[in-house]
């Protein structure tokens, strides 16, 4: 059974620690990580280097969005974790790969909330960046949670998001954040 600390509508700690049902069926603040893991196209000449992104398909076993693309990774934080930990933690259990707290760039943190059938998820996300190139070949999805992998342009994931994708997870106020916080990034030369 995992359990979560409970947010106020601010993000602050209430103090109540309650388990991972009764906060999605009542709809309690909580806290979540995302990564997302992006990395230079190798295919792409030197004068237009382009980024790919990593995303994850959903495992259909899921309770939430089975089936759909999704972040590279992400997960609720366990009572008393720390972002950077539960960030740590997730990469590894989803798709099988270590990494370092210093690996790890904050971008921001976004107050989500959706209802999907018997779920009421509100929760605040801390986004985190991960500059990795890595095979996808060498992953290993150990907890069940995904079920395949893949690199995307960062131009092609712009286009699903602008477009509203059915085959992403409908996340489209992060993603909105996401997008525009990188391309500002690469604008600038910054990635």
């Amino acid at each position: 059974m995992e359990y979560f600390d409970v947010l106020d509508e601010n993000g602050n700690k209430t103090g109540e620690v309650i388990n991972r049902d009764v906060v999605h069926a009542k709809g309690l603040w909580h806290k979540s990580v995302h990564v997302w893991i992006i990395r230079e196209d190798k295919q792409a000449s030197k004068q237009a280097s382009k980024q790919e992104i990593l995303l994850q398909k959903r495992a259909p076993n899921k309770k939430v969005y089975p089936n759909l693309w999704d972040i590279s990774s992400a997960g609720h934080l366990a009572a008393g974790e720390t972002p950077t930990g539960g960030a740590i933690r997730e990469i590894n259990e989803e798709i099988g790969i270590n990494v370092l707290e210093k690996d790890l760039e904050f971008l921001f943190t976004s107050k989500e909330s959706f209802v999907y059938k018997d779920v009421i998820n509100k929760e605040f996300d801390d986004v985190y960046l991960l500059k990795l190139d890595i095979d996808i070949n060498d992953l290993t999805f150990k907890d069940g949670e995904v079920a395949e992998v893949k690199w995307i342009d960062f131009a092609d994931f712009v286009e699903m998001v602008n477009s509203q994708s059915p085959e992403l997870v409908p996340n489209w106020n992060l993603y909105d954040k996401l997008c525009k916080v990188l391309n500002d990034r690469f604008d600038r030369g910054l990635l």
